[in-house]
């Protein structure tokens, strides 16, 4: 069952200008990231602050809502990660505990560690969803580092973090 505090989609109205909606979500993400911050297990959770835009919009807020065009290496608008710009950080703040039932009746996201890029790096899967975020701790420096998040709507990419959670269960590496 869907984790009862998951939030519902900001949509894009057919004749609202794609500024207009950009501006919106980015309202969204400046409170949930810049102007106020999660935690997770006791770090800070961050995010890229450099513009990468003209704009002065964040990074961060660009990973999570565009996907890289590896041919031009450019990013294009994902609506479908535009439209769940609210999950990051209920996920974040609600991964380890509903507070309407404790998963005790909704389904909990499945949380694991991984290697990757010299790095560990924590996958949080809200597997009723198909949404993932991964965050990269940084204990040392107290906090945690947001690295994306996304609808994963591909099901070879789906089944393959689904087999990574299982290797993960039998390795010990699952967070509870």
């Amino acid at each position: 069952m869907t984790p009862h505090w998951t939030p519902e989609l900001v949509t894009k109205s057919p004749i609202e200008d794609f500024a207009v909606y950009e501006d919106r979500i980015y309202a969204i993400f400046r409170h949930d990231f810049i102007d106020s911050h999660p935690s997770f297990d006791g770090l800070r959770v961050s995010v890229r602050r450099q513009k990468e835009e003209t704009d002065g919009k964040w990074a961060g807020f660009f990973h999570i809502t565009s996907v890289e065009d590896y041919t031009t290496g450019e990013r294009n608008v994902d609506l479908r990660r535009c439209e769940r710009i609210r999950f990051p950080r209920k996920t974040i703040d609600n991964a380890k505990d509903c507070p309407q039932c404790h998963y005790e009746v909704c389904d909990a996201p499945l949380i694991w560690r991984k290697h990757k890029h010299g790095r560990d790096r924590l996958y949080i899967l809200i597997e009723s969803e198909r949404y993932l975020v991964v965050l990269e701790p940084h204990k040392d420096r107290g906090y945690c580092m947001l690295v994306t998040a996304y609808y994963v709507d591909h099901d070879h990419s789906f089944n393959k973090l689904l087999k990574e959670y299982d290797q993960s269960s039998l390795n010990g590496n699952c967070v509870q």
